[in-house]
């Protein structure tokens, strides 16, 4: 594999009779070298072995991949935390040398990327470091002309920032809706709401495109709250675009069904433009109400449950009516919201994308 050394410091020992807080050690192969005077553990050095094959060798895009990570001896009842403390070493000065120039061309292409994102409007406003962040999670890939990228109805795996190239967006005649170009991006609809791809995605001509990873998405979202502003926006002009007309509710703002737009969809474009009134929905668990409040959430019911366990449900319904009407009584104004709405957005849809990977 090319890895033949790495360093560790322990961080905790508690009940270990050979190392304590502080203490650095190397791994080479299964030998442990131990701090100096002291004796080798055999059985952290094998544990380790099995760990730094699979997260140190390319498995994880973690900074730290090991940092928290826990050893129960087996040899008695000791309990270690370490972490990993330098980047991998090379016997030789030819293996060293490759390394180093691996990791100038990376660097070098995190560089790049970064300058090509920030001619973007939506990132002009970011730093150097909040840049390559975003960057280090992107990949990016090349389409010939005609190709298919995104299916109508199939799940959202990635959002797209086009780098070059058109793109037609299709309806399920495959007649053009619109065209998006360089700069623009598509897929982020389906990552925000967890609901299937709602256009048919096919390249006009050549197309290079960045993609991030539905895994890395909501992730970034945290790290990043102005990024969570600008993805608010893009969704409010594209609910707009989309005409929501009131279907039989004359007494509503708005109304329709939720085959057609999301919950989340909704919710996000009632935050976004700091709503107050009654969402009411009916669906097959029977009825559901959520009160916003200047845009945040202070009230919800659904199948016999409130507040938050009650909004990740109404979450993961895909078919029933709704109405929202811009009227609450004078004493909700007062209430706090049942949480942030950002955290409860991605922490709800996290919760559907694990149920959904695990066939619940």
């Amino acid at each position: 594999m090319g890895l033949l050394e790495a360093a560790f410091e322990i961080t905790d020992a508690t009940n270990c009779p050979l190392y304590k807080k502080g203490d650095n050690f190397t791994l080479s192969g299964t030998g442990l070298t131990p701090p100096k005077k002291k004796p080798a553990c055999i059985f952290l050095a094998t544990e380790i072995s099995k760990l730094i094959i699979g997260r140190i060798d390319g498995e994880s895009n973690e900074e730290n991949p090991f940092s928290g990570t826990s050893f129960n001896c087996g040899g008695c009842s000791g309990l270690i935390l370490f972490r990993h403390v330098s980047k991998k070493k090379y016997q030789t000065l030819q293996m060293q040398l490759l390394d180093a120039a691996k990791q100038k061309k990376e660097a070098q292409k995190i560089s790049g990327t970064a300058g090509l994102l920030r001619k973007f409007p939506m990132f002009q406003s970011f730093g150097e470091e909040n840049l390559k962040d975003i960057v280090s999670c992107l990949t990016m890939k090349e389409y010939e002309p005609g190709k298919l990228i995104l299916h109508k109805g199939q799940p959202g795996k990635h959002l797209h920032i086009i780098v070059s190239g058109k793109v037609n967006v299709l309806d399920v005649h495959d007649n053009i809706i619109t065209n998006l170009g360089k700069g623009e991006m598509f897929g982020e609809m389906s990552l925000l709401s967890g609901s299937p791809v709602s256009a048919t995605i096919k390249t006009v001509d050549h197309v290079k495109a960045l993609l991030l990873h539905n895994t890395d998405f909501s992730r970034v979202l945290l790290r990043h709250p102005f990024l969570q502003m600008a993805f608010s926006r893009i969704l409010v002009q594209r609910l707009s675009d989309a005409n929501i007309r009131s279907a039989g509710h004359p007494d509503s703002d708005i109304a329709g069904k939720l085959m057609e737009i999301s919950p989340a969809e909704l919710f996000q474009m009632f935050h976004e433009n700091m709503k107050t009134g009654n969402f009411n929905l009916e669906m097959a668990g029977g009825p559901a109400t959520v009160i916003f409040s200047r845009g945040e959430i202070i009230r919800t019911s659904y199948r016999g449950k409130t507040g938050i366990d009650a909004f990740y449900n109404i979450l993961k319904e895909r078919k029933g009516r709704f109405s929202f009407v811009s009227n609450i009584l004078p004493e909700y104004e007062k209430e706090e919201p049942i949480g942030p709405f950002m955290k409860l957005m991605m922490e709800g849809l996290q919760r559907i994308d694990e149920e959904n990977a695990a066939g619940i």
